[in-house]
């Protein structure tokens, strides 16, 4: 990651917390947990398949209409045995930090939820062949941006599908989300 995008995301932390606390209702503040999918697109497509994972958030109204949530979340992929041959044995995870801000449409069942955040994507690759071993892993920090939407199915749970742009490592999601 470079130094200007770590000072871009530190104003916008520095931003949204400089809103006055009295503004946000922390009091109505609730926790979620998700469990979702990945469908890797792009350069990411190439190395890894399906990815699948849970997460964790908090939810804090501001409004009727408007609420920010932070939220952490790991997925891990499973490989593409085609690009990395049948005697690789790869993994490959991403852990998304994510701040979201929360639009729910008047009268309606459904929200609008855009952010950014920072991701850690990790890649470990492991391969024995005739001519001997191979190991290798590789690791970034790359920034991230998240557009999608969601359907309160009921009181406490809501459907959300999601587009990630995170460099190289795009990814389109869905899952179901408990408030508790």
């Amino acid at each position: 990651m470079t130094k200007r995008s770590l000072v871009l995301l530190a104003m916008l932390i520095i931003g949204l917390f400089a809103t006055q606390a009295s503004a946000l209702e922390f009091e109505d503040a609730s926790f979620y947990a998700q469990g979702a999918i990945q469908l890797p697109i792009g350069d990411w497509s190439d190395f890894v398949s399906l990815g699948f994972g849970p997460g964790v958030g908090i939810h804090v109204p501001h409004s009727d209409e408007l609420a920010f949530r932070g939220e952490l979340s790991y997925f891990f992929y499973s490989t593409d045995s085609d690009f990395f041959g049948d005697d690789a044995d790869v993994s490959a995870s991403a852990l998304p930090i994510l701040v979201l801000g929360q639009y729910n449409l008047e009268d309606s069942p459904v929200y609008i939820i855009g952010g950014l955040g920072l991701t850690m994507l990790s890649v470990d690759i492991e391969y024995d062949s005739a001519f001997g071993s191979f190991s290798s892993d590789d690791s970034s920090t790359e920034f991230s941006f998240v557009a999608g939407a969601g359907f309160w199915a009921g009181e406490s749970f809501s459907i959300e599908g999601r587009f990630n742009l995170i460099s190289d490592a795009n990814s389109l999601q869905a899952g179901g989300v408990f408030h508790f």
